[in-house]
């Protein structure tokens, strides 16, 4: 709900994934929300490719600058990360 009055507004929604079944089955429902306006992500990553390979996360150290650029219309990039070790 609170959604869908911010998109009404014209405002921001800011989402930070943290799915099993991003790559798969619900893959086409992400890319429809990745080029819809107001709809910003949180850049993510392939979590274990090998033991879920459908899985991605966001880096959620990267939720200030997300929202920063948000605020201003701009998609923050690299939206889709190599995974950092330290993760």
């Amino acid at each position: 709900v609170v959604a869908t009055q911010l998109l009404n507004r014209n405002r921001p929604v800011v989402i930070a994934l943290f799915t099993s079944d991003a790559l798969g089955l619900n893959g086409n429902n992400l890319m429809k929300l990745m080029v819809t306006k107001n709809i910003y992500f949180v850049p993510f990553y392939q979590d274990d490719p090998i033991a879920y390979p459908n899985r991605l996360v966001s880096n959620f150290k990267r939720v200030p600058d997300t929202l920063r650029y948000a605020l201003r219309g701009k998609q923050i990039q690299p939206l889709i990360m190599a995974r950092d070790r330290d993760d």
